[in-house]
């Protein structure tokens, strides 16, 4: 069994022990370190690129399908495919690539989560202003029939039907009441030019 040291370390995971039958990939799986990988460790995506640090003399020389991908390259990028390479001694290799995009997919978990609480609590309040607003609309409808019944109540009253002509009779038909000056109608007021026989009495007076 070797031994493959790992850098940055993963959730408190510093190596992890190996064998030379499988893949680089599927024994970091294994462990539970995340790696990038779309093609099932068929060397098509070109995504499970791990960076060695040290023991590259333990490695498994790279194969047509790697080189392919990457090129004849190692001594100047010092990177390999794991899914292609089968570890032969102690190693040590860099994965921060893919420990960041496990840092950015937790956040991006995180952010979607209270992305759908903050859409859940939006969605209870516009539920609760339309609760308010139906209660409103109902209220107003039941006190609209309200006054539709009260009104419907006052047209059926046979005392209600045409009741200002009624009234209007009734002022006619009352007595009137008795008056100050006992019902006698104004005498005209005569002046001694009015009247001549006033003037001949004053006349023979004197």
């Amino acid at each position: 069994m070797s031994k493959v040291l790992l850098w940055p370390p993963i959730m408190n995971l510093k190596e992890i022990e190996v064998s030379n039958d499988q893949s680089l990939l599927e024994q970091l799986k294994k462990a539970g370190v995340s790696v990038q990988s779309d093609c099932g460790g068929h060397a098509s995506c070109g995504k499970c690129v791990v960076k060695i640090h040290t023991g590259e003399d333990h490695l498994s020389p790279p194969e047509f399908k790697e080189l392919k991908l990457l090129g004849n390259v190692f001594h100047l990028t010092k990177e390999r495919l794991s899914c292609q390479t089968h570890i032969m001694g102690d190693v040590t290799i860099d994965i921060s690539a893919h420990a960041t995009q496990m840092n950015n997919l937790e956040s991006q978990k995180i952010h979607e989560s209270s992305g759908s609480s903050k859409i859940n609590s939006q969605t209870n309040s516009k539920t609760l202003l339309k609760k308010g607003e139906q209660l409103k609309a109902e209220a107003m409808e039941r006190s609209r029939q309200e006054v539709v019944e009260d009104g419907d109540k006052t047209m059926q009253d046979p005392d209600w039907f045409r009741h200002w002509e009624k009234k209007s009779k009734d002022e006619k038909e009352k007595p009137m009441g008795k008056r100050l000056d006992g019902n006698k109608r104004p005498r005209m007021f005569k002046t001694p030019e009015d009247d001549p026989k006033g003037s001949d009495d004053k006349t023979k007076k004197e």
